[in-house]
């Protein structure tokens, strides 16, 4: 949804710790933390601050930036403090539904959903991709990717990586039917310890190599 003007934060209310024991009449910069853990509100208006039990102006008697807070006039020594975050642009609670996006999940790492999740639409669903050299070792069974050197995609299961799908499905679902190309343009391994079978007619590029491993089979039918 679209806003005039600043975009609501979302997260919790949240208390911050104290830091009135740094108050001595010098230092006006301070690091807001709630639980030990850095906040950061995203702007003055999203706090209530209090000095003294005096309800302090955003902006005017106090401004943040990041997680740094910064007073207007340094508090002396023995001023009470408190003040509250509505809310914080770290998203310390649990977001709402459809308020993260892709800026804010990690790059990098194992993600690990619900069995319930399913994916719905008329998108599409974008798996990792790269070549052989660059698979991820070790593999988890369940890993699913598209190799950029076989140009195909491929799962890693029973401790090895091998193809998806493939092939053709007759009336009522029957999997009867594999379907190959007639044309090799690309060079192709064979995985160690595997076999395969493509029907002819086969053409193999001028340039190109099928290698097979010693143990593996091609058989051409």
């Amino acid at each position: 949804m679209a806003y005039i003007g600043q975009q609501p934060v979302v997260g919790r209310y949240i208390k911050l710790d104290q830091i009135s024991g740094g108050f001595n009449g010098t230092a006006s910069g301070f690091t807001l933390v709630a639980g030990g853990q850095g906040v950061l509100p995203g702007t003055a208006r999203n706090i209530m601050l209090s000095l003294g039990g005096v309800v302090q102006e955003p902006e005017v008697d106090f401004t943040i930036s990041g997680s740094g807070l910064t007073f207007t006039t340094p508090p002396v020594s023995g001023t009470t403090f408190f003040a509250v975050v509505f809310g914080d642009m770290q998203s310390i609670g649990q977001p709402s539904d459809g308020t993260v996006i892709p800026a804010s999940i990690a790059s990098s790492g194992v993600f690990t959903f619900p069995d319930s999740v399913n994916v719905n639409g008329s998108g599409f669903l974008k798996v990792p991709v790269g070549s052989t050299a660059q698979r991820p070792s070790p593999g988890v069974t369940g890993y699913v990717r598209y190799n950029t050197t076989n140009l195909q995609y491929e799962g890693y299961g029973q401790g090895t990586w091998s193809q998806l799908g493939g092939g053709a499905t007759g009336s009522g679902g029957d999997r009867v039917f594999i379907e190959t190309s007639q044309n090799v343009t690309t060079s192709y391994t064979l995985s160690s310890g595997y076999n395969a079978i493509t029907a002819t007619p086969l053409t193999v590029a001028s340039g190109v190599t099928v290698t097979v491993p010693s143990g593996a089979a091609w058989v051409l039918v």
